[in-house]
């Protein structure tokens, strides 16, 4: 008599293992298209980096899989050691266009400097520019001991990274 009770909670069980891994197995083939779009831009033999493109996929492909409500890609300026941005998403381009960040000036600036990854979780706190909200979070990107770039990445203010 309770055989054919397990025999229906086996079933259902069996169903929502399987709706699991047809989740699982779709975020799997998201995240091979993402990174599959990044690999296609490769070295030239003569050792060309198509930059803007690959820029562009980076912040499409960051976007998505962290979710994030907008993110910035800055390149360090060799004249000035300014912060421009190369690419971004979920910010205006004329917004975008007006990004400067100076060593050393406010939370952009000081994780510069200090080459230290900043973390910012309290979404009443003003962002770290005036175009931008919180919360945030900021990694600088180093060679050589010097600060080459950094990404921004604002989550919406319901919560932080959701993976």
């Amino acid at each position: 008599m309770l055989w054919w009770k397990e025999i229906a909670a086996l079933k259902t069980r069996l169903k929502e293992v399987q709706s699991e891994l047809e989740k699982e197995q779709g975020k799997a083939a998201r995240l091979a298209g993402f990174m599959g779009r990044l690999q296609i831009f490769g070295i030239s033999a003569t050792g060309v980096v198509p930059r803007r493109e690959f820029a562009e996929a980076l912040m499409d492909s960051l976007s998505a899989l962290l979710k994030a409500e907008q993110i910035v890609l800055f390149k360090t300026d060799e004249t000035t050691l300014d912060l421009l941005p190369v690419a971004g998403r979920g910010i205006s381009p004329e917004a975008l266009s007006r990004l400067r960040v100076r060593p050393g000036e406010g939370p952009l600036g000081k994780a510069a400097q200090d080459l230290k990854t900043v973390i910012q979780n309290s979404p009443g706190d003003s962002g770290p520019v005036p175009t931008i909200g919180a919360p945030y979070l900021v990694i600088p990107l180093i060679s050589q001991a010097r600060c080459q770039g950094m990404v921004l990445i604002v989550y919406p203010l319901d919560g932080a990274p959701s993976m």
